[in-house]
């Protein structure tokens, strides 16, 4: 009941905010944080499917269709969106700031971006 209360009042007051997570300094640093031990630590493997999965993807349902899919991405997934739920974050605008921040580099190390589509809100 407690967790119910939290997630709707984390909901409300979040939409009064009106400030995208681009805008925010606070929001970036707080999805640094979860980025590093939900997907980083996990190991490069881990790290390179997350973000592959998450640059080839055309919405915000095909990337959570090819982590579905994965038993390696699913776990990791999960606790990714509990995290955002922890600090008021949406996932989807958290998503897209790790798809410019740390995605696209990385796959562009490796040679693998081809056309994106930009199917997240706000700008980095």
């Amino acid at each position: 009941m407690s967790k119910l209360l939290r997630e709707q009042w984390a909901r409300l007051t979040f939409g009064k905010r009106n400030t995208s997570i681009n805008e925010s300094a606070d929001q970036q640093s707080v999805v640094d944080s979860i980025v590093h031990p939900n997907i980083v630590e996990n190991g490069p493997e881990i790290a390179d499917n997350f973000y592959g999965c998450l640059v080839r993807a055309g919405t915000l349902s095909d990337f959570e269709a090819q982590v579905m899919y994965s038993p390696s991405l699913k776990d990791i997934y999960r606790d990714f969106l509990g995290d955002c739920d922890d600090h008021s974050i949406d996932p989807s605008e958290a998503l897209g700031y790790i798809r410019e921040k740390y995605a696209v580099p990385h796959q562009e190390q490796k040679g693998k971006v081809r056309n994106l589509q930009k199917w997240y809100g706000g700008s980095v």
